[in-house]
């Protein structure tokens, strides 16, 4: 049994990359991006899909959103993780909403920075049902450059959702590394946005390789990870390009 992944088509002035989901029984990898018939559950949780996106801009561009790239079937209670990251500073309000409006995103109130480069994540910690949904982040009211988003969907088998605990981390060098976190056990997922656009290696959450990881790039690099079920002392880390990079982690529990 595997995660299925739908690949979204790279636009003209982006390189989309996804990389392998490990698959619960040990074979081979998904080969599409999810309609969460196959999902892989540790814990309380399962991933059940995933959408990225890419808002490529210039100081002088007029577009203040981005949107995703491949729909999301919502079932009522699932719970959607964004990470949102841009660069050149921070131009006001975030909103994150899907296509129609059942689903308004809550962000982090840590922004973090590194020189260039800024990431946020965001959360609906139980969602309303909705089919064919894209996820839409509107970023104040200035045009922001090299913007990148990826959406995760989870899906609890029980229980309440709540938001868990979070850490941020920055720094300039090849080893991308958040903050501490102590998780219950339920979803932890990592984003990192590096100002040097060089694929992401070695992805890890508490030490330990994760279950799903997605990444888009093109001037900088985006990519997100995540790893259900894990607990106790924890932080997430990857291996980029040696530049500015910010790498955040959060976790989620179902009680």
């Amino acid at each position: 049994m595997g995660i299925e992944d739908t690949f979204p088509s790279p636009r003209s002035n982006v390189t989309a990359i996804r990389k392998g989901v490990k698959s619960p029984s040990g074979g081979g990898g998904p080969t599409s991006w999810g309609d969460g018939s196959e999902p892989s559950s540790g814990g309380t949780f399962s991933h059940v899909a995933g959408s990225p996106a890419w808002g490529y801009g210039t100081a002088g561009a007029t577009s203040t959103t981005t949107d995703t790239s491949c729909v999301l079937q919502i079932v009522a209670g699932d719970t959607l993780v964004a990470w949102y990251s841009w660069e050149d500073g921070d131009s006001g309000v975030l909103t994150g909403k899907d296509t129609v409006g059942n689903n308004t995103f809550t962000w982090e109130a840590a922004r973090t920075s590194s020189v260039g480069s800024w990431g946020c994540f965001g959360y609906v910690l139980s969602a309303t049902a909705q089919a064919d949904a894209k996820i839409i982040v509107t970023h104040g009211a200035i045009s922001i450059p090299y913007r990148g988003l990826i959406v995760y969907q989870f899906r609890k088998s029980a229980g309440t959702v709540a938001r868990d605990t979070a850490n941020t981390g920055t720094g300039s060098s090849t080893s991308m590394l958040s903050g501490n976190i102590t998780a219950i056990a339920g979803v932890a997922i990592c984003g990192a946005t590096n100002y040097s656009g060089t694929n992401f290696s070695a992805e890890l959450i508490g030490d330990a390789a994760v279950d799903g990881h997605y990444e888009l790039f093109d001037t900088n690099l985006v990519g997100a990870w995540y790893k259900l079920g894990v607990s106790g002392s924890i932080h997430g880390q990857a291996t980029g390009a040696n530049d500015a990079w910010v790498c955040n982690i959060i976790n989620f529990k179902a009680t």
